[in-house]
């Protein structure tokens, strides 16, 4: 993928304030020194906006629900149980 695009994220979302809150948890991750799951030279926003286009990210929890403190990033290999994997080449 040359380019990342809201349109591109937009397939994977609902909507855009899905999208926002996704975005913006999972580049606090990758600032955290969590793994990537792609492979990307870029900041972590443009990082986490990969991963979400590439469905490599879902939104735990249904959206519209009561905000609760439980309600986090899964990804299809779950994050904090598994290995470091290597990343899927972009």
């Amino acid at each position: 993928m040359a380019r990342v695009s809201i349109e591109d994220c937009q397939k994977v979302m609902p909507n855009r304030f899905a999208l926002v809150t996704v975005a913006a948890n999972r580049t606090r991750q990758l600032m955290s020194n969590s793994m990537p799951l792609v492979r990307s030279k870029n900041k972590q926003a443009v990082t986490a906006l990969r991963e979400i286009a590439e469905q490599k990210v879902l939104m735990k929890g249904e959206i519209g629900a009561p905000f609760k403190e439980d309600i986090d990033l899964l990804s299809p290999i779950s994050l904090a149980a598994t290995k470091p994997t290597t990343p899927v080449e972009v």
